[in-house]
């Protein structure tokens, strides 16, 4: 009788888990909603121009920047460049309705441009693919999607 309740039990928790993974993944194919607010400019003493640029959370699960990095898309080319930007972004989780003020560097100059940032949910599932994928590359790396803001600097 013994044998039967324990394999009835883990049969349970097994569709339990693969419900919640199947949950999260179906979630997970889009890029997370945010909003991205221009706040101005901003001059340092040795004359370099940032773009103060703040990134608000919308979705349902908190999300984390990625070392992709971060960029500059200029409208006249649509072409991105890489961008130096404080505080540094990677590893910084944003909370679901959390808000974080970047500072990037622009040069002065008065073409349209985008900033773009990369992103991944911050959930237990995308932690532990990231975790894998670094232990055994064959492993899946989390979805990461890139969040590019409307083209609002000039």
């Amino acid at each position: 009788m013994r044998p039967r309740f324990y394999i009835a039990v883990l049969a349970l928790l097994l569709l339990i888990c693969l419900g919640l993974v199947a949950r999260t993944s179906l979630d997970s194919h889009t890029a997370p909603p945010v909003s991205f607010s221009f706040l101005g400019y901003s001059n340092s003493p040795a004359e370099q121009q940032f773009a103060m640029v703040t990134i608000t959370n919308q979705g349902k699960f908190p999300i984390r920047f990625t070392s992709v990095g971060a960029y500059i898309w200029f409208d006249s080319t649509n072409t991105p460049v890489g961008a130096s930007v404080s505080p540094v972004p990677e590893g910084t989780d944003l909370a679901v309705g959390g808000s974080q003020t970047f500072y990037v560097e622009m040069a002065t100059n008065h073409v349209k441009r985008a900033v773009e940032f990369w992103v991944r949910r911050a959930t237990v599932i995308e932690n532990l693919k990231a975790q894998l994928h670094d232990l055994y590359w064959r492993i899946p790396d989390p979805n990461v999607y890139g969040i590019r803001s409307p083209f609002i600097i000039e």
